[in-house]
């Protein structure tokens, strides 16, 4: 369900030492409607997992032994969020674009996008890539367009 007082509460949580059931140093992220906060690092805090109990096959994080390589790491990005950022001026879309894909020390280095296809839930009406009248059928899809997604989506 959407929150309409917080847009995006990113949580990046990073051991220190040894199981999930010592202290665990958080990151927290913050962006609220009002924009009085946009991904604002807020106080690191100390989360304590005490009531956890230890018989419970807890993780353990053993960084000596390695089990697969993580080629990176993404999100979907919908055509409704295209069209937010098209609509951005230049420099905050650069902003915000080197802060999600870029490798800088404030930037959080995604190396993956899953695009949506078709219409989604935020873009500002519904269609599809073979819109057609009621009752019509298209079983060749001579109707089939792209042109709806090049405005925002594909980049030409």
């Amino acid at each position: 369900m959407f929150l309409n007082k917080v847009l995006v509460l990113f949580i990046l949580m990073s051991c220190l030492t040894g199981s999930v059931l010592n202290a665990q140093q958080v990151s927290v992220w913050l962006s609220n409607q009002e924009q009085t906060e946009v991904l604002n690092l807020q106080k690191e805090k100390l989360i304590f997992l005490s009531n956890i109990p230890s018989n419970d096959g807890g993780i353990k994080v053993k960084s000596e032994k390695k089990y697969q390589l993580i080629d990176g790491f993404g999100f979907a990005l919908t055509g409704g969020s295209a069209q937010h950022l098209m609509n951005m001026s230049p420099d905050e879309r650069s902003k915000l674009l080197i802060e999600l894909f870029g490798s800088t020390p404030s930037s959080i280095n995604v190396s993956y996008l899953r695009l949506s296809i078709g219409s989604s839930d935020l873009n500002d009406r519904t269609f599809s890539y073979d819109d057609l009248a009621p009752g019509t059928i298209d079983p060749q899809l001579l109707k089939f367009n792209l042109s709806q997604d090049t405005l925002d989506v594909i980049p030409v």
